[in-house]
Order: C-alpha cells, then structure tokens, then sequence
C-alpha cells in the first residue's frame, strides 16, 4: 500500500513539474517584442507582388510581428528618442538606394543622431543601408566598392560574440558600398562597436550590448529567389543560378544571434 501511495504522490509531482513547465513555455512563448521599422524607400510593385514588402520579408525572416511602421522616404517626421524608448524594444533600419556616403537627405541625419543617442533605449538592427548607417554614426567610413559591388551568395567570416565560437556563414549580398574603419582610428574615440563579421571587402557586422547595436551589411531578410527577381546590375549564368539555389543560407541563424541579443 505504502508502495501505491508513494507512486502516486510522485506521479502527481511529476504531472505538476510537466504543468510548471508548460506554464512558462507559454509564458515565454507569448513574450512580444514591440518592433518598429524604418521604411527607406519604396520597392517595385513587381517584386511587392511575388514577395512582399520590406516588412514581409523582415517578418518571415524574424518570425516576428511588425507592430509600427515608420515612413521618413515619404517625408515623415521620425519621433523622438523618448517616444522610441516608450514604443518599441527593437528599431530595425533595412536597405536602401541611397549614397549615404554623400547624401544630403535630412532624415538620413536624424536617424543617425537617434541611432546615437546617449538616451536611447532600444535595440537598433540595421541592415544593408542600415548597418552603414549605424557605422557612420559611431565614427566608421562607407565608401563605393572598387570592385563594383557585391550581388549573390557569399560566405564572411564571423566571430560569434553570444558564445565566442569563430565560423563562418553563407549569406545573400546585394550592395555597392562597404564599411572600413578610417586609416588609425579604428579603436579610438567613439567607435565602440564590434565587428562581428567581416571579409575582404570591409566589415559585415557589428555589435555591441552597450549600445544595444546589430548590423550586417548583407541581406538576411533576402531569398536567393528574390535577388535573381531584383538584381538588375548583375546577369548571373544559369550554372550560378543554379549554385545559388541550392545554397544552404544562413538567415536563420541571424535571426537566432539577434533575438539572443535584444532577450538577454
């Protein structure tokens, strides 16, 4: 009898670990990031059609859902650094069409000076024109590549900063401009991001906890499907469309180092 008892009582206990357990599953589950996005530009209404908008392809990449739109490209005020820190845990900045290098856009320059914000509270992800533009910000340079740019599937090299393990990943690119630390200041002043990811080209990525910052320069929100639809500066023989293809993409272990980031 005392058997019994004793098997019941650790069933229920187990039963009741198990329900614990599931408890915070779901509790950890149904955590939402309030995430805001930077509209840059606007996309040809072709590759809207097939793929999406911007916010799509980043919400599929990420999993995630988009909350609050923000549209400085079609000439709206961005919000201060107070109202981001009460709207938002995550501000993602994607591509754009534009020579930041030389450009005189104003809203270009208020991103940046939000970007780099002793107030700010929210994690900054920049991507492509994002990520030069948070380089720029914290003291680094962006120059035209000599070699014409970078379009298909490339592998950089990468330092992970959550586990320190160096590898390597296999990423779409899609630029004509690089990020390079300008000539004996790379760690002097204001430049306190790590680079997480480089190749010979410049530097893939930053990061830094301190000041809530990650970037990559290529396209983690891209499928090779959508850079053979979009990529007009390129013609790629079918042997290398076929390459690409069947290229194992690495985005979603992007995805996985930035969520570890903005959760820690």
């Amino acid at each position: 009898m005392n058997m019994i008892i004793k098997a019941m009582v650790s069933t229920a206990l187990i039963i009741s670990l198990i329900a614990s357990c599931g408890l915070l599953v779901a509790m950890v589950s149904t955590t939402e990031l309030r995430i805001a996005f930077v509209q840059t530009g606007h996309r040809p209404e072709r590759l809207v059609n097939e793929f999406g908008t911007s916010v799509d392809m980043f919400e599929r990449f990420l999993n995630v859902k988009i909350q609050t739109l923000y549209k400085p490209c079609d000439k709206e005020e961005l919000p201060s650094v107070e109202e981001l820190n009460e709207a938002c845990d995550l501000l993602i900045i994607p591509g754009a069409s534009i020579p930041i290098e030389k450009t005189t856009l104003k809203w270009v320059f208020d991103l940046q000076a939000l970007v780099n914000n002793p107030k700010r509270r929210f994690w900054v992800f920049g991507v492509c024109f994002g990520h030069q533009l948070v380089g720029m910000a914290y003291g680094f340079r962006v120059k035209p590549m000599e070699n014409g740019g970078e379009f298909g599937v490339y592998t950089i090299d990468t330092t992970d900063c959550i586990s320190s393990i160096t590898e390597s990943l296999t990423v779409v690119e899609s630029h004509r401009r690089t990020v390079v630390s300008p000539p004996g200041s790379s760690t002097s002043g204001k430049m306190e991001l790590h680079v997480w990811a480089r190749n010979e080209n410049g530097i893939q990525g930053f990061v830094s906890r301190k000041h809530k910052i990650f970037t990559c320069q290529f396209h983690p929100d891209y499928t090779v499907e959508y850079l053979l639809a979009s990529t007009t500066v390129k013609e790629f023989t079918d042997e290398e469309k076929r390459a690409m293809l069947s290229a194992r993409i690495d985005n979603h272990l992007v995805a996985e180092r930035l969520k570890k980031l903005v959760y820690a």
